[in-house]
């Protein structure tokens, strides 16, 4: 089952600044989790201008099909389909009056092969992963190397120079953005921020809930007394916005 939170902080009244994009068919699931540059401008725009890209690359090609069923040839397309993205931020930007600030958005990207239970992921700016419980997490210290900088430049370069993890015999992954890491806890500041963590991406209850991931969202930011799970999971808040896919094969 694969369940998506996509959740605003309360510091961002008006939009939260993820977004995602998901494709899952019989064979494959390939998606991304995208996070818009605070500083940017309406940065909610970029990460949704990037989600609608990649969905318009990503299912409606006939290569796609191809790539995704062969992971290891996986990186050839995604040049292909990255390159197609920067001539849409491009033409964009000139019809609108647009410059590379209103499109600052990371990437984390993925596809993961059932067949052969393969994941590979590629950053494009921060973002953590979790694989079969274990936490895979890429860190550019603030200063994200954002894809907007490198359009109609050095992009094939700069595909190339992304960071990439391969994972195998993968039965439970989930690809975050940054805000996984902002949780903290308004009754008890003391209590580990790895317990909602662990609640969200390692912890089995629900999972074969589509809505499973919200469900859990809903009982770490309970604050009702009479309505709490335990005393270390209620009162969570997040200070980023946050978004996981996160997809457990059938136990």
């Amino acid at each position: 089952m694969t369940s998506v939170l996509n959740k605003r902080a309360s510091c961002h009244p008006n939009h939260c600044e993820d977004s995602y994009f998901l494709h899952e068919d019989d064979a494959k699931i390939v998606g991304a989790v995208l996070d818009g540059c605070s500083t940017g401008i309406n940065s909610h725009f970029a990460s949704q201008f990037f989600a609608y890209s990649l969905a318009k690359y990503g299912t409606h090609s006939l290569d796609f099909d191809y790539y995704s069923m062969h992971p290891s040839k996986w990186e050839f397309f995604e040049r292909v389909m990255f390159n197609s993205i920067s001539d849409d931020v491009w033409s964009t930007s000139l019809l609108l009056g647009l410059t590379r600030i209103h499109f600052l958005s990371t990437m984390v990207y993925f596809v993961y092969s059932k067949s052969e239970r393969e994941l590979h992921v590629t950053f494009f700016g921060d973002g953590v992963v979790y694989v079969n419980g274990v936490r895979f997490a890429h860190d550019e210290d603030n200063m994200p190397d954002y894809f907007a900088y490198h359009v109609s430049n050095d992009l094939g370069d700069y595909i190339s120079s992304r960071p990439r993890r391969v994972f195998t015999d993968v039965s439970d992954f989930s690809i975050c953005t940054d805000g996984i890491d902002s949780f903290v806890n308004l009754r008890d500041g003391h209590l580990d921020r790895s317990i909602p963590i662990d609640f969200l991406v390692d912890d089995v209850r629900s999972i074969n809930l589509k809505n499973g991931l919200n469900k859990k969202f809903n009982i770490l930011t309970n604050r009702i007394d009479e309505l709490k799970m335990d005393d270390n999971h209620y009162w969570w808040d997040i200070q980023d916005d946050l978004t996981i896919i996160r997809h457990v094969n059938s136990i």
